[in-house]
Parts: structure tokens; sequence; C-alpha cells
């Protein structure tokens, strides 16, 4: 597995997710995951599993599925809290999530 592998995958889900392809964004999301988990190993916190919990929280949010997204978002804070800038943007939108 590259680097990368769990990045490629999070970049279809957000087209799928503008094109309003929801079912094709939620497999992609599910799939990053699961790499991103695979790539994470016994580390605590990653940027990737993070990213790819965000798409998830946002992919529920737009079902209205309100306590997958508040699950997912609060999932996907600890994960950038612990692994990107105070300021990334990724990290702002999660903590409004989880408001």
């Amino acid at each position: 597995m590259g680097r990368h592998d769990a990045l490629g995958p999070l970049g279809r889900a957000d087209a799928h997710r503008l094109a309003g392809r929801q079912d094709a964004a939620l497999a992609d999301a599910r799939d990053a995951l699961a790499t991103a988990q695979a790539l994470q190993g016994s580390k605590p916190y990653s940027f990737r599993t993070g990213l790819a919990f965000l798409s998830l929280a946002q992919l529920h949010g737009d079902r209205g599925d309100a306590p997958s997204t508040k699950d997912f978002a609060q999932r996907a804070l600890a994960q950038l809290s612990n692994s990107v800038d105070s300021g990334h943007p990724a990290l702002q939108i999660a903590r409004r999530l989880c408001a």
C-alpha cells in the first residue's frame, strides 16, 4: 500500500457527493476509511482516518441522519485534533458538526 491510497477514494467520494451520487460517495468513503485504518496500524491518530470519518459525517449529514453524523464527526474530531494544525479546515468542519 502506498502512503496516499486512502486519499484517492476520498477525492472520488467528494466528487460523487457533489454530483449527488450519495451511494457511490458512501462506498468510496467507507473504502477510504478501511484503507486509512490499515495504514494507521497501531498509531493512535491519523489525519487520513480523520478525513475519512469526516467524509462519512458529511455524507450522513446530507442524508439527515443526525446521530450518525455526530458519531462520525466526533471520531473525525478525535483523529484530526491530534494529527493536524488547529486551524486546518477539516478540523474546523469536524468541530462545527460536533456542536
